[in-house]
């Protein structure tokens, strides 16, 4: 409860002599105010005097003090440590005198100015205060409780504050959670796809690097091919050319004989030895199969290379018996919203009036690939369907509704969720790549020509699930959709 100011009280003069100690209370009072340690208000305990600058303190006092913030003066900032605190006999005993006067010595914290108890807390200055504070000039018009009141009080705004910050704690804690388990789960996923991608890689680098043994054995082993005939050759030709140089060498010696009788008699041996001999060497040149290793080869190893692709391009058409009647459809490939409606068998699986179509294929499981021109059309629906979606009447496309799809309408892309979930897009992709994980339940899409993503659904499959185009029926309708069809 707020209290009034009021004058100052005036004391009567306390009488010139006690007989009793109720009359002694008054100046034992006025005393105690100079006996009060100034930083726990109480009575001096154990009391020091500080050397540098004669300020009394409790030894526990100032020794804590000088602990929590540094060996100063709490009063005017001087420099002490222990042993600069000095024991004041007289005022220890003028302590130990007041303690022998039992009751009239006052219970607990004192002001040190007045030496009183601190009974009330004034709100404008934070501050314990005793009742002469109250009646002071300094706290005129302040507001000014009860230290109980006040008390109360303030542990309820701490209460209040208790449970706002543990409220905000536990909000916090758990986003710190929440961020701790997302870093966790981030490393996990980090982690897996560093092991992916490298056994990718390894297991293209591993073919690569076969292909490259093989080839390269090959091209050695046509080379020995070679050098084994050469080599024939030339031992046949050196034998030859062996025999007729000793031929020419004898030939030539008998023609330097001056003696007619000798040469006579070793003509027809020289003779012999002169005949040319037949030598049966094969001249067809050899040569190495160049064009084995100098076509294509980079393009012979890639054809090879996607027979062992987790996920190769799908071969893929339009199945017609799906398609609206609106549209016309073109080597199986190639779909675009006609002028007018067709006469065509109308069965359960022909979308009618929405100018959808399905792919021929559907796929239960394993990985798919597969990319689609979209060109500048600026209206075009692509992805997946379940084979049991509604095709008769408005469709509405949604993972509910069994349909996982993109679609471009004019300037905005969008992800056809409910709501549907719009897509920021670096450019305007002009082929767009679907990827079907059917045992991971997700199904992603690309801009090829960046190797861009710009989405996935994730999700459940249950059922066989069929390419989705839709070909849009207002702008550049005209333009078809292609699939995109990667010939090996």
């Amino acid at each position: 409860m707020e209290e009034s100011p009021t004058a100052p009280a005036s004391s009567p003069e306390p009488p010139a002599a006690a007989a009793d100690g109720a009359s002694a209370r008054p100046p034992v009072r006025s005393l105690c105010g100079g006996l009060t340690c100034p930083l726990c208000h109480r009575l001096y305990s154990d009391p020091v005097e500080l050397s540098g600058c004669q300020h009394f303190y409790c030894r526990a006092c100032i020794t804590q003090h000088c602990q929590e913030k540094g060996p100063s003066c709490p009063q005017c900032g001087s420099d002490c440590d222990e042993d600069s605190y000095k024991t004041n006999p007289l005022l220890t005993g003028l302590l130990e005198c007041l303690k022998l006067q039992g009751t009239g010595l006052p219970q607990g914290p004192l002001c040190a100015e007045h030496g009183k108890k601190l009974e009330r807390y004034c709100v404008t200055d934070s501050e314990v205060i005793c009742l002469d504070c109250r009646d002071s000039r300094k706290h005129l018009y302040h507001e000014v409780l009860n230290t109980q009141e006040a008390a109360e009080e303030f542990k309820g705004q701490l209460k209040t504050s208790l449970t706002q910050l543990a409220a905000q704690r536990q909000l916090l804690s758990t986003s710190q959670t929440g961020c701790e388990a997302q870093f966790v789960d981030i490393l996990s996923k980090t982690q897996e796809l560093e092991e992916r991608i490298k056994a990718s890689f390894e297991k293209l680098h591993a073919f690569l690097h076969e292909e490259e043994g093989s080839l390269l054995k090959e091209l050695q082993k046509e080379k020995d091919a070679i050098r084994q005939t050469l080599e024939q050759r030339i031992a046949q030709l050196s034998d030859a050319v062996k025999t007729l140089s000793l031929g020419l060498q004898e030939a030539e010696r008998n023609l330097q004989q001056d003696d007619t009788l000798s040469f006579l008699q070793s003509f027809r041996a020289t003779q012999e030895r002169t005949i040319i001999p037949v030598v049966n060497v094969d001249s067809t040149p050899l040569k190495l199969k160049e064009e084995n290793y100098t076509g294509p080869v980079q393009f012979w190893v890639w054809k090879k290379m996607l027979k062992i692709l987790d996920v190769a391009p799908e071969v893929m058409k339009l199945d017609q018996n799906t398609a609206s009647p609106f549209l016309v459809i073109t080597d199986s490939v190639k779909v675009r919203c006609g002028d007018k409606k067709r006469p065509v068998p109308d069965g359960p699986e022909r979308f009618d009036p929405a100018a959808c179509v399905l792919g021929a294929t559907g796929f239960e499981q394993g990985r798919h690939y597969w990319e689609v021109m979209v060109g500048q059309k600026s209206e075009w629906g692509l992805g997946v369907a379940k084979e049991s979606v509604t095709r008769k009447g408005e469709i509405i496309l949604c993972p509910d509704n069994g349909f996982w799809a993109v679609v471009r309408n004019g300037k905005d892309y969008r992800a056809f969720t409910l709501p549907p979930t719009p897509l920021i897009m670096e450019r305007k992709p002009q082929r767009v790549g679907i990827y079907l994980d059917y045992e991971k339940g997700q199904v992603s899409f690309y801009d090829p020509d960046k190797m861009a993503h710009f989405h996935t659904f994730s999700g459940s499959f249950s059922e066989k699930l069929f390419p989705f185009f839709f070909t849009g029926v207002k702008e550049g309708k005209g333009e078809p959709l292609r699939i995109v069809q990667f010939r090996l």
